[in-house]
Formats: structure tokens, sequence, C-alpha cells
């Protein structure tokens, strides 16, 4: 002890300096051991103390608490709620303000409120610009959280305008997971697109066939999807009360404007069929196994994109639209430059669709 207490006054200008841990149980052993006791484990004297695991148990306590069994888990009755208790107030999001901050800016140069947004995929800008009455257009770039276009064939401008005398916000082309942004990029158009007032996102994209006999330049209209991407659009994604944002998928593809939208494709004389979308990560396209697979699994078209704007759309409530430009026919080779001349070409085919249909669209779903 008296060496512990003369080490311990060790210093400059008589500071004290602490005694090393392992000097210090070593002494404390050496006590021990001339008193027949046995000592603490090294360093177990100072490692645990009272309370110092309370702070962690306090969290874990509140956050017990605060936390809800999984809506799809175990009986309603045992968890002490009903299907009224269980609904959860709000809209989802991934926690950034990133839609209300593009809403500023876009509200700034026009007070047009749209009812419908709409996603102008690869070559299918030209679908809309002779009918399209401009508001206002805004590039990617001004928009905050929104990069640069970086693929042929997207222009990467924000439109507000009426088509058909209906008020759009219209993408003219789109973000892509493949270009090495998160699934939360793709996610903003739906997401400014609800901020502006819109209640049905209309999703256009080229796609390639899975079906024999079925012909390129047709018009594919989506009534579900398989999500190949290896990514959930919706990771991360809460309510304001912290719940997941645990969505029902059986009707992404909106039934009710699906029908109608096949309805009017036949009434225009328009090639025109149902489809399921295999979305695919790319930017490689796909190989003769993996179509096997995704044919297998149900799809009858293929692409590279849809899905990231689809859910998030649905999860905010909106109507989801998917119409798809069929490029290439099953086993044609491809390339993105005849992706976006074949789309070219279908262009006015969507356009023609599009200004009959959106005058005919039912309203926002209740609630919303």
């Amino acid at each position: 002890m008296r060496r512990d207490r003369a080490a311990s006054r060790r210093g400059t200008r008589g500071a004290l300096t602490p005694v090393p841990l392992v000097r210090r149980d070593r002494a404390r052993r050496r006590s021990h051991l001339r008193r027949g006791t046995r000592p603490h484990p090294i360093g177990a004297r100072d490692a645990v103390r009272p309370g110092r695991g309370r702070g962690l148990r306090e969290l874990l306590r509140r956050g017990a608490s605060r936390c809800r069994p999984h809506a799809g888990r175990g009986d309603r009755s045992a968890q002490g709620g009903t299907r009224e208790d269980d609904v959860t107030s709000g809209l989802p999001s991934p926690g950034d303000e990133l839609p209300v901050l593009c809403a500023e800016i876009v509200r700034a140069r026009t007070d047009l409120i749209p009812s419908v947004g709409l996603v102008l995929g690869s070559g299918l800008g030209p679908a809309i610009g002779a009918d399209l009455e401009i508001d206002g257009s805004f590039a990617f770039t001004e928009l905050p959280g929104f990069p640069p276009p970086g693929v042929p064939g997207h222009a990467g401008t924000l439109i507000l305008g009426r088509l058909a005398g209906v008020a759009v916000a219209a993408f003219s082309g789109r973000v892509h997971y493949y270009e090495g942004h998160g699934m939360d990029v793709p996610a903003l158009l739906p997401r400014v697109a609800r901020e502006l007032g819109a209640g049905t996102m209309v999703l256009t994209a080229a796609v390639g066939g899975l079906e024999p006999g079925v012909d390129a330049g047709t018009i594919v209209i989506l009534r579900d999807h398989l999500n190949m991407m290896g990514a959930a659009p919706l990771r991360a994604w809460r309510y304001p009360d912290g719940m997941p944002a645990f969505i029902n998928t059986q009707e992404v593809y909106d039934h009710e404007i699906a029908d109608l939208a096949v309805e009017r494709a036949e009434a225009l004389g328009i090639r025109a069929a149902d489809g399921v979308y295999a979305a695919m990560s790319g930017p490689a396209y796909e190989t003769p196994t993996e179509v096997a697979m995704v044919q297998r699994l149900g799809a009858t078209v293929v692409g590279m994109s849809m899905v990231p704007e689809a859910l998030p759309a649905l999860a905010l409530g909106m109507r989801v639209l998917g119409i798809c430009s069929l490029t290439n026919a099953l086993g044609e080779h491809v390339t993105h430059e005849e992706v976006v001349r074949v789309s070219n070409e279908t262009a006015l085919a969507v356009g023609r669709l599009l200004v009959d249909l959106l005058p005919r669209l039912p309203g926002p779903k209740a609630g919303t």
C-alpha cells in the first residue's frame, strides 16, 4: 500500500499521477494473498460499477414500450388492438425534406396544382410534346436531391402544365438505380409529384418482351411486377409514429385505371396487352438464363426501372398506372440505341393514349 501511495505522488510540480490499472491490481492481489482472500479478476472492480448498465436498460425499456407488433403477426385480439387501432396515421417517408424544398422552388414560378404525376421513360419524351401546355419547366439540376440526367433519351426536366386539360407534373426522363444512385433518388419523382398535389402517378418505360408472338411496338399495361433489383425501394421509410412502411402490395397498379387504359387503347386502335414487369437492376441486359427465370416466375416484360417509383407512389396513397413501350420482342438483339429508336416510334401511340385517357381517370383514393 505504501508503494502504491508513493507511486501515486509521482509527477511534476506535485501533481498526482494515477497508478496504472495493472500495477494497482497486482498490489491488490499481493494484499489478498497475504490475507488469504480471493481477489477480483483484473480490472473487474473498475469495470463493473453499480448502475453502469442502467442507461442502456432504460433505453431498451422505452423502446419496447413504443414498439407495436408487426401488422401481420399473431392474433390481433391477443395483441390488444383492433384493425382500426392499428391504422397508422400520416404518410411514410425516408425522413428528409427534399420534396418540400423542391415544391417551394416549383411554386415560386407556377401556381399550377397537378392532379397527375407523369414519368416519361427512355425515348418517350416526345410522347406529349405537341399536346402539353407548359406552365413551368425545371431542370433536374434545379431541384434539391435530383442528379443531372445520365442516360441518353432522358432529358431530365420537370414540366408543369396541362395535357388534354388535366394539370400534370411531367418528368421528362428519370433517374435509374443502375446509375449508382440509392433507391431514395428515383423515389423523389413520385414524392415531389405527391407534394405538389398529384393523386395519381402514371409511369411509362421501355421494356423487352418475354412472351413469344408479342411484337415490338406493342403497348403493355402493367398488372403487377417482380422486384429482382436486389434492393427494397421502401427500405428505411417510416410513418410519422416510427412504424416501418408495411404497405399492402396486392394492387400496386390500380386495376380500375389499368382496365380503362386497355379499353381506351383498343378504342383508339392501339395494339395493347396486359403485362407483368420484371425489374432488373441493370445496366447489363438479361442473360438467357435470367430471361428463362423471370418467365417461369410469371413476368411478361422486363426492364430496369418502374418499381423504384411505383412502390413509393403506392406508399404515398397514389393510384399507379404503368404503361410500357415494348421495344424488342423475345429473342431479338437489343442495344440502348435500338430501345430509344423504337420508343421514339411508339411515342406517338403512347401520347395518343395519354391524351385520351387522362381526362377519364378516376379521382384520387379516398383519404388522400
